[in-house]
């Protein structure tokens, strides 16, 4: 039968040898192979099963000739033949066969389900004839594709797992079961391997790995805990051990042992510092061995040492810069070996020794490193490294030098790391101009789960985000929901420093806007007297600007917080005196219906809207009056478009107090687009409501509704 016949289609289960079968056998199995393939001139199924049949009927005394009945059977999907009892040798010889056709379809579920249910099939794993040879690594395939690779040590006898296929099978199923964290698994599997390495009769492949299976039990006692048991058996090695590569694996193993590390995968950067240093503590226990393993010269294997020596460098902080370059030196040759041979370790390994170099070229900040440390970072993040936090600013300015990829690394960044990597990405210099950090920060600052003094935090980070973005209608989001905030007492003085400095919200808000808004946040904390001193310079502006009829919205204002008339007299004798510069008749003509749109309030002022509303029509019967509540709703476009819907049937707007600012921009610029007069109200009293009503209906009188 011709060598690929035999073998799986994965990769990793290539390792049967052809068996030495007669010619008459090689022949009738290939006929069995091309019926059920379909090959043009091949017999067809009544000719094949005669030919089968014929053959074992041939010689009763060769049971090995059953083994094609075996092979039929399953290579046809049929139900396997219930032979007798007594002649157990056919059956042995019939199932060999039907594993290798359930082999051949990758019916592996079937396999298990026999070994399960058939005595004849279990014994099938003591290696004692060909029957066995044949069908018993097929079998042991099937238990690690079905995941039941702890059941091998009992289905495997010793002399089965001489083979070298096997043997390599059982190699690699108890490194799995280590990477896997079962070690008790691993553990039974190497003992019955380091039986068959001790063994005369064993194979030089199989003798050849002697070294690999004794350093595997090793990993399988520190995983245990069985400390010395492992030291023990390591030195054994170092005495015994002639290879170069496989001295380099060992002294690095006695490192990791030494260090209290389970396996290499362990040995990573943590974030915290307090948790980073007992990591150096732990890899300079082992220090020595690991320089044991890297002074080994032409020895690829010593690459685990430098893993854990690059490691121990790049987590030292305490060295300054230096550390960078003795970091790179030795990472560069561990992610060299490891990836030359990929296989053979864990894709996690890979990518996190990848990421570390990454971040060491970065640091060393040449042109040339700073590309190529830009590339493992992002493929090292793809491969789900873990970036430590406290390098996250450092690295992401260093690679600021390579502008191609600093978008793609802090998106990977923020992926794989989350709320850590973005407070980190924060205080990098050059995340400054990345709109994902403002989109990241905007997005948390909205997450259910995230409390309200976390928000305000988030948002002001956001802010100073857009405002170097030059975003100016984000900045207007955010700090209308940071005003929100404020006015319900959630980080006050926080949102009060902000608009103490002008370039921290313009040009998203004019200077009225933030004094304005510092107004209503003081009052709500009852700090009136301080109320008073952020209107009264608005005030002023409005008088300056001759703005009468907004200076009286915020001396109305001024009267409503209760203080004595002595703290705001200034503001009434400007006013006053103003005021009756300016009086003059109004003109009868201008005595006509006029309709007044009032926007803001909440729903408490809404109760009262329609006494103001009788209070107007009693003093001006040619005025009417409509409203929009607003809530305070983050969701104010909802809003806008109910006013943009009311614009065209009124004269006049009055403009509320209990709105958000950027809301009253809108409004305001839409009524400028359109010649309609709109006139501010920051009184929350119907009297005082009423007034902003008939001065807004005033100053609407001689304009047509547009």
């Amino acid at each position: 039968m011709p060598k690929e016949e035999w073998q799986q289609s994965d990769a990793a289960d290539q390792t049967q040898r052809p068996l030495k079968i007669e010619p008459l056998d090689r022949l009738l199995i290939n006929a069995i192979l091309d019926t059920q393939q379909g090959v043009e001139g091949a017999l067809d199924d009544t000719d094949l099963n005669a030919a089968v049949d014929e053959f074992v009927k041939l010689n009763g005394r060769r049971h090995q000739s059953h083994f094609h009945a075996g092979f039929r059977d399953t290579i046809f999907n049929c139900a396997i033949a219930d032979l007798p009892a007594a002649n157990a040798n056919q059956r042995r010889w019939y199932l060999s066969g039907a594993i290798l056709g359930w082999a051949r379809r990758g019916a592996w579920r079937q396999i298990v389900q026999a070994l399960d249910e058939n005595q004849t099939v279990r014994d099938l794993g003591d290696g004692a004839d060909h029957a066995s040879h044949r069908a018993g690594l097929q079998i042991a395939i099937a238990l690690r594709k079905t995941d039941r690779s702890a059941e091998l040590p009992a289905f495997v006898s010793e002399a089965l797992a001489r083979r070298s296929d096997v043997h390599r099978l059982l190699i690699d199923a108890g490194t799995e079961a280590l990477r896997s964290h079962a070690p008790s698994v691993a553990r039974r599997i190497f003992a019955l391997l380091m039986n068959c390495t001790k063994s005369r009769r064993s194979s030089p492949e199989v003798a050849a790995q002697a070294t690999t299976v004794r350093r595997r039990m090793a990993h399988c006692l520190r995983l245990l805990g069985e400390h010395s048991r492992a030291e023990e058996l390591l030195q054994g090695l170092i005495n015994d051990e002639r290879d170069v590569n496989n001295q380099a694996m060992v002294h690095a193993d006695l490192g990791l042992l030494k260090g209290h590390f389970l396996l290499l995968d362990e040995v990573r950067i943590p974030s915290d510092k307090a948790t980073r240093q007992d990591l150096l503590e732990r890899l300079e226990d082992g220090g020595a061995d690991f320089r044991r393993a890297v002074a080994i010269e032409d020895a690829p294997f010593a690459a685990h040492g430098h893993y854990c020596l690059g490691i121990l460098a790049l987590a030292n902080d305490s060295v300054g810069d230096s550390r960078y370059a003795i970091a790179d030196h030795h990472l560069e040759r561990a992610c060299a070996h490891f990836k030359s041979v990929r296989s053979d370790y864990p894709a996690s390994l890979i990518a996190q020794a990848e990421l570390y170099l990454g971040v060491a070229k970065a640091q060393l900040l040449t042109a040339a490193d700073v590309e190529h440390a830009a590339r493992l970072i992002a493929e090292g993040l793809k491969g789900a490294a873990q970036m430590p936090t406290h390098f996250i600013a450092s690295t992401i300015d260093a690679i600021a030098l390579s502008n191609s990829r600093i978008e793609e690394v802090a998106t990977l960044l923020l992926s794989a790391g989350g709320n850590e990597a973005l407070d980190a990405l924060t205080q990098a210099t050059v995340a400054q101009a990345l709109p994902i950090v403002a989109e990241n920060l905007w997005e948390r600052a909205h997450h259910p789960n995230q409390s309200r003094m976390s928000k305000a935090k988030d948002l002001r980070l956001s802010l100073d985000w857009f405002l170097r973005l030059s975003d100016v209608e984000r900045c207007k989001n955010a700090l209308d929901e940071l005003e929100t905030l404020a006015v319900a007492g959630i980080a006050v003085d926080e949102f009060l420093e902000l608009l103490s400095e002008q370039k921290k919200y313009d040009p998203a808000w004019t200077d009225d806007d933030a004094a304005t808004a510092s107004a209503r946040c003081l009052e709500a904390q009852g700090n009136y007297e301080h109320a008073l001193t952020k209107l009264r310079t608005v005030f002023h502006h409005h008088m300056s600007a001759n703005d009468l009829d907004d200076a009286a919205a915020i001396l109305d204002w001024a009267r409503a917080l209760a203080l004595d008339e002595d703290a705001y007299v200034d503001m009434e004798r400007r006013y006053s005196a103003l005021a009756k510069q300016q009086t003059e008749p109004l003109p009868e003509s201008q005595h006509k219906s006029v309709a007044v749109l009032v926007i803001g309030g909440d729903e408490s002022l809404a109760k009262s809207n329609g006494q103001v509303e009788m209070q107007v029509h009693r003093q001006d019967a040619d005025v009417s009056v409509d409203f929009v509540k607003i809530d305070w709703t983050p969701n104010w476009m909802k809003t806008l478009d109910d006013v943009i819907g009311k614009l065209p049937n009124c004269n006049a707007v009055v403009l509320l107090r209990f709105m958000r600012t950027t809301f009253g921009q809108h409004v305001r610029r839409l009524c400028s687009k359109h010649d309609i007069p709109w006139r501010f109200c920051y009184g929350a009293g119907q009297g005082v409501r009423v007034q902003a009503v008939l001065r807004a209906a005033e100053a609407g009188r001689n304009v047509s509704a547009p």
